[in-house]
């Protein structure tokens, strides 16, 4: 990349940059998902030169099932931790 980078500056007169200028824009780019989905794997095959993009499908969630709530505190998830303080053993629901 830079290569054609180079030339293309030198034909309009312009400062080219560093590769690794050149990398952190890239970089920043996919951050921002501007370039490629940035959860897709990219492959690179040196013999025949080619770029394999693969997207990875996102998992979907696990929901509550068949089970559709009626009122308000139907559907309500509860977790707790036991900790033990000077010997006395105490709860923390949340």
């Amino acid at each position: 990349m830079k290569k054609e980078l180079n030339e293309f500056c030198e034909k309009r007169g312009i400062k080219s940059l560093s590769a690794s200028t050149i990398a952190r824009i890239i970089r920043y780019l996919k951050d921002k998902g501007e370039i490629i989905n940035p959860k897709a794997k990219i492959s690179f095959y040196a013999k025949t030169g080619k770029v394999v993009i693969k997207e990875k499908r996102k998992k979907k969630k696990l929901r509550r099932g068949n089970f559709t709530p009626n009122s308000p505190g139907d559907l309500v998830q509860l977790d707790s931790i036991h900790v033990l303080i000077n010997g006395v053993k105490r709860y923390i629901f949340s």
